[in-house]
């Protein structure tokens, strides 16, 4: 059996005003050679009519009978993905037509990367969302988000299945981060193609806006988890001011408190001077700069 090089997991809930033109974004681009596998995760409105709609012999259609959620739902589409590689996307997003073709190319090039994301635009305005490219600096921004953006990335799947990584089912709502944090555990290289080839669509629907306390404090679990892997004698019982040096403070931050944040963030550098989990200058200037903004907000 031939497989395709690329499976694109596009997992659906609920998303009819957005799905079709969605999809069409995966059918229009000029690298061909994939599958789509869309899984419909119990879906109550027309989602389902609109995608047996499209004919596509690429289209894989899978249907979950009852909603199982984003975390199972994406590890199902790993399950069943056949690709070389992994693509991942939205049932709300876009993409442009050279996204996969581009994305291809640079891991040809670029034989060590494991996991490429691309810069975004933000559907229906002239805003756009830059990421990092390099593989170090994404090291450090995993320290405080996610270094990619989930609908516009691709994965190699030996490199998921060589380190046995999938989806979380501990991080509802942040399962992309976690499923980042991981990989880079695990050695494996994260860079973001500096080019705006996924449009991110913005609505009151959004996980990020229903469920954004629950959200943040998985986040924020996680973000403590990575942070305590390589410096936990440093944050145990330290964990809320490491948090405020990393998010800042929404009210007044006292004298005693600036003060205790300030020197845990220069342990913080020693210790990473001393063994070097991080690029010494990228990780200091991260810090220094997370420290220079919450003494901005005090001010």
């Amino acid at each position: 059996m031939v497989h395709p090089t690329i499976s694109v997991i596009l997992p659906v809930y609920n998303c009819e005003d957005y799905i079709y033109e969605s999809v069409q974004s995966i059918l229009e681009q000029t690298f061909g050679d994939f599958e789509l596998l869309i899984i419909n995760d119990g879906s109550t409105d027309k989602s389902k009519q609109i995608i047996l709609s499209l004919d596509d012999k690429r289209i894989r259609y899978l249907e979950n009978r009852t909603n199982q959620g984003l975390i199972k739902t994406l590890n199902k589409g790993l399950h069943f993905s056949e690709g070389e590689f992994i693509a991942r996307m939205d049932a709300d997003d876009l993409c442009v037509n050279t996204r996969f073709q581009m994305q291809l190319e640079y891991f040809r090039q670029e034989r060590n990367v494991d996991i490429l994301g691309t810069n975004q635009y933000i559907i229906g305005t002239n805003e756009r969302i830059l990421h990092q490219s390099d593989n170090e600096e994404n090291k450090v921004r995993l320290l405080l988000q996610p270094a990619v953006a989930h609908s516009s990335v691709m994965i190699k799947k030996r490199a998921l299945i060589r380190n046995k990584l999938y989806y979380d089912k501990a991080a509802l709502y942040a399962e992309d981060y976690k499923l980042w944090i991981d990989s880079s555990l695990c050695g494996l290289s994260i860079q973001n193609l500096p080019e705006y080839l996924c449009g991110y669509r913005i609505h009151e629907n959004q996980i990020s806006k229903i469920q954004s306390h629950i959200q943040k404090m998985v986040t924020d679990r996680i973000r403590l988890a990575y942070a305590k892997y390589f410096f936990s004698d440093i944050i145990n019982g330290n964990e809320k001011d490491y948090l405020l040096l990393l998010l800042g403070c929404p009210g007044y931050l006292g004298e005693e408190q600036q003060k205790r944040i300030e020197g845990l963030c220069g342990k913080l550098i020693d210790k990473n001077k001393e063994k070097l989990y991080f690029n010494q200058d990228i990780f200091e200037c991260f810090l220094q700069y997370r420290l220079f903004n919450l003494k901005k907000e005090r001010t």
